[in-house]
């Protein structure tokens, strides 16, 4: 299910020498320039690597739903404190070559977009405890476990893939993974119920967090207002009025998944809750840990995985040594959510 790869010294050095570069020219990994040319600059890693990251997106092998790039050194000192919050960016400066690292790679993937109501519209997002948040179903909690789901499962412009790169995790936390191979764990009468339009999504309550925007250059002030009203009733109507949904769907023998926990996902029927209770049975079977650690980037195929997080090992400290990781959304065809972006180059949607 985790297809391993392993920098060599060689290549360390190479991507050092890349991000050097590309740190004196830019100051931000949300820099508009920066991330317009990721994709060229990301043809500058490692030959070895980017076939790697290649055949992960092209293959979809079955033991292969999600890959993880280890070796790349973390100075503990430099990176500085894990954040007590979300969405401040306090660290920038501090873990600049890191997030640009974890951008590139991500855009051999395909293009990393951010959620205007996640984290102040960033692209690259903390993932650490916040006081306070404890038992949320968000990547700030510590003390419950995160139950597994797809990645934004209530959106039809999710992610295609989901970068995490570890920057601390002495052994606090364990990602939870689990592969649509569990298709094979089922019953065909519940399969046949999974690929069937039966189940709602709702979204998460973060997504109703609103964020101040500057006005974008190329949008009059009504057009900008507008487009804001837009969104707000298309989100509001994927919570009031959510379309029914299958949580199977493509290849019958190799599925492609949409699911989210109970907290945000009901089924439309009686046949149907029972089917989703198989599910989640044959998931909590098959899991595996996944205990990243500093340096490692992991990219989780979004339509052909489900992940989580076991709780904390011991309690969060929030005295800037817990886990911390930067994470990325990816989509493989941006041009799918023009509707949401403010302009055909903006990697925000609303």
């Amino acid at each position: 299910m985790i297809n391993q790869f392993l920098l060599t010294d060689d290549e360390i050095r190479s991507i050092d020498a890349l991000l050097e570069s590309l740190a004196a020219q830019y100051q931000t990994p949300e820099d508009p320039q920066f991330l317009h040319e990721a994709v060229i600059c990301a043809h500058d890693l490692p030959l070895r690597a980017r076939k790697f990251i290649n055949d992960f997106r092209l293959k979809e092998s079955a033991d292969s739903a999600v890959c993880v790039i280890s070796g790349y050194p973390i100075d503990n000192q430099k990176i500085g404190l894990t954040p007590r919050d979300r969405g401040s960016k306090s660290d920038t400066l501090q873990t600049l070559k890191e997030q640009m690292l974890l951008v590139l790679f991500g855009s051999l993937l395909g293009d990393p977009v951010g959620w205007s109501t996640q984290q102040a519209g960033h692209i690259v997002h903390d993932i650490a405890p916040v006081k306070g948040q404890e038992t949320d179903q968000t990547g700030s909690s510590s003390l419950e476990e995160l139950f597994f789901h797809t990645e934004d499962a209530f959106h039809p412009y999710r992610g295609d893939y989901l970068g995490m790169m570890c920057l601390r995790n002495e052994g606090q936390a364990a990602t939870t993974l689990v592969s649509n191979q569990i298709v094979s764990r089922l019953p065909q009468p519940i399969i046949n119920t999974l690929f069937e339009p039966r189940f709602v999504i709702r979204p998460d309550a973060s997504q109703f967090e609103k964020h101040r925007f500057a006005k974008v250059d190329e949008l009059s002030e009504d057009d900008f207002k507008q487009f804001l009203q837009h969104s707000d009733a298309k989100i509001t109507q994927m919570n009031s009025q959510p379309e029914p949904i299958a949580i199977f769907f493509g290849d019958p023998k190799s599925p492609y998944i949409r699911v989210d926990c109970h907290v945000y996902m009901d089924a439309l029927d009686e046949e149907a809750s029972v089917a989703i209770q198989a599910f989640n049975s044959a998931v909590y079977e098959a899991q595996v840990d996944l205990e990243l650690e500093a340096g490692e980037i992991c990219f989780i195929d979004n339509y052909r995985a489900l992940h989580g997080r076991k709780p904390f090992k011991y309690p969060a400290k929030y005295d800037g040594t817990d886990r911390w990781l930067k994470r990325v959304n990816i989509i493989r065809d941006i041009r799918k959510s023009r509707d949401m972006r403010m302009t055909s180059t903006s990697r925000i949607i609303f």
